[in-house]
């Protein structure tokens, strides 16, 4: 779970999900030259104004941070979309792609970045994106057996 304060830090919460994403592709490939069974996960991004509040009594050791909005279930309910039939590891939901979008683009102006991602509708989570976004460095480093 990661808060934002600006619509620019959405690039970085992607850049994380396909960090993570390449990662799991580094795991598998591991697990699989070792015949154990491979780990699949959704990774679910969303957007909203979060409340963050405090719980917890003074006197006790219990004081966390407790999260209230919509993003946190929506993000949860599209990790558990992802990896799953024919959707892509990464899903966003359509105000997360829209912000990420625009910076994506003017980072790549020469690129169809829209190409790496699907619209899809589904009743409970509406419209939503999804796709299967690496960082190609790490996965050539992975396709070359992962030596220094």
């Amino acid at each position: 779970m990661y808060s934002t304060g600006k619509q620019s830090e959405i690039y970085d919460i992607a850049n994380r999900a396909f960090y993570i994403n390449t990662y799991m592709k580094m795991l598998n490939k591991l697990l699989e030259e070792r015949e154990l069974p491979v780990i699949k996960a959704g990774i679910g991004l969303a957007t909203t104004i979060t409340l963050a509040v405090k719980a917890g009594r003074k006197s006790s050791e219990i004081n966390n941070l407790v999260w209230i909005g919509e993003s946190v279930a929506k993000a949860a309910k599209l990790s558990n979309l992802g990896n799953k039939g024919n959707i892509s590891n990464i899903v966003m939901s359509s105000g997360f792609y829209n912000d990420y979008i625009k910076i994506q683009k003017l980072r790549m102006p020469d690129t169809n970045v829209e190409e790496w991602w699907t619209k899809q509708h589904h009743d409970s989570y509406e419209i939503y994106y999804h796709g299967d976004v690496i960082k190609l460095e790490f996965n050539k480093w992975i396709d070359d057996g992962m030596r220094d």
